[in-house]
């Protein structure tokens, strides 16, 4: 059984993770979501649960690239998050705006016996493959998946607001943020278009984490996307 996407997306105070997960969450986080113009962020590489997590093991050969988007160019800064293991890489965002960070990692792999690789199936909602287990007699069977992890976070620099960055056309899955999560309030709602392979990715669970400005949990909501790959 292969698992091949897994996709997150963080801004200030909430996190949307595709449905495609197993066990933990794995996101960037920034140390500061609103700096100034010549700011240099320190940028962690997170493993865990509802906000609380760990630093990401062996991220210096797991890591394919880590992009810095602004919306007239694109920086590679791979190499600041291969120097080490442990230690929280530091990231300048000279320009006032939008700037978006963006990693994939290298494939990795994970077996399952057959309990908990069906329980997994059922908490996220991925009926076609328990269809697909069942339809082969292999609900007692482990499962052996391959999976990468396509993340990315938004940075608010200064008080200019400008357009987004560009999609990732190269991720397999991307979540792309129709409007700016930096200039809406609480009167505005948030559109997230999920595509696969370029094209909109239907009828898919979504979860948002939120938590609080001070950075405390508070919950999660389901979303399912429509015809057009889309949530608000």
């Amino acid at each position: 059984m292969k698992r091949k996407i897994r996709y997150v997306v963080c801004t200030a105070g909430i996190m949307f993770v595709s449905a495609i997960l197993w066990a933990h969450e794995f996101w960037l986080q920034p140390s500061q979501f609103f700096v100034q113009p010549g700011s240099v962020i320190k940028l962690h590489l997170l493993v865990g649960e509802n906000f609380n997590g760990d630093s990401w093991a062996n991220r210096s050969t797991r890591t394919d690239k880590l992009l810095h988007y602004q919306y007239h160019k694109v920086t590679d800064i791979t190499a600041s998050i291969k120097n080490d293991d442990t230690t929280a890489c530091n990231i300048r965002l000279s320009e006032a705006g939008t700037h978006l960070l963006y990693l994939h990692s290298n494939p990795s792999y994970i077996a399952l016996d057959a309990d908990k690789f069906n329980d997994y199936l059922a908490d996220d909602g991925l009926d076609n493959i328990v269809a697909l287990r069942q339809q082969n007699k292999e609900l007692n069977k482990p499962a052996r998946e391959r999976y990468e992890r396509f993340s990315k976070t938004f940075i608010q620099c200064g008080n200019v607001s400008s357009p987004l960055p560009a999609a990732q056309n190269d991720a397999m899955l991307d979540m792309q943020l129709l409007n700016n999560p930096y200039t809406i309030n609480s009167d505005n709602t948030l559109q997230i278009q999920a595509f696969f392979n370029q094209r909109p990715l239907t009828n898919k669970k979504i979860v948002a984490w939120h938590k609080t400005k001070e950075g405390v949990f508070q919950n999660t909501h389901n979303y399912l996307t429509g015809a057009d790959g889309k949530i608000s």
